[in-house]
């Protein structure tokens, strides 16, 4: 009688994981779609701008949310698909957070949990350090948050390595200054209101 309960259990886990998987999978390639297609009003691309993230950044999280909803339909590759989604929904969870966004801050925290459930699941044969986990986690999250310094020592290192000028751009005429050699930093948001 006990193999049978516990074949039953082991059945409804299995169901109950595919139903999450495919609940992620779905939600994910939508949202994640929605920012290579973006509406008549260009929505994600404002809201990354009004978050004080770069517009560039739209189509690489969009990128990310659909590779990683796909991973999660391959078994074999599922726990890495739910660890880079459980990890992506941290920085979200934090850009909300930031800008006081309860709902959506309740939402892709449940999303991160979610993921986890799955990449915990059918990760038994993935084995990350602590540290590995926690240094992606860190890394994902600073460059996600959006905070006032963040975007300036952001906007500091496009400056000083040459890349995506638009970046520059919308952080001066937001009032922003930056000075320095590249060793040192000083950023004056006096003249900003908003950024």
């Amino acid at each position: 009688m006990s193999g049978t309960s516990t074949r039953g259990r082991g059945r409804a886990a299995a169901v109950a994981i595919w139903t999450i998987t495919v609940f992620l999978a779905l939600e994910f390639v939508l949202a994640g779609g929605g920012k290579f297609f973006p509406g008549p009003g260009g929505t994600w691309r404002r809201e990354f701008i009004g978050w004080g993230l770069p517009a560039w950044s739209v189509p690489i999280v969009g990128a990310v949310e659909v590779g990683g909803a796909l991973l999660l339909l391959i078994p074999r590759f599922a726990a890495v698909g739910g660890a880079v989604l459980a990890t992506t929904m941290v920085g979200a969870a934090g850009t909300h957070a930031l800008h006081g966004e309860w709902n959506r801050f309740v939402f892709t925290l449940i999303l991160c949990v979610l993921s986890l459930i799955v990449a915990r699941a059918r990760g038994a044969n993935l084995r990350l350090s602590g540290r590995q986990v926690v240094t992606a986690g860190a890394a994902l999250l600073l460059a996600m948050l959006p905070t006032r310094r963040a975007l300036s020592q952001a906007a500091w290192f496009i400056a000083t390595r040459g890349a995506d000028t638009t970046s520059i751009e919308h952080f001066e005429r937001a009032g922003n200054t930056i000075t320095g050699d590249g060793s040192r930093l000083s950023v004056d948001h006096s003249s900003s209101a908003t950024c």
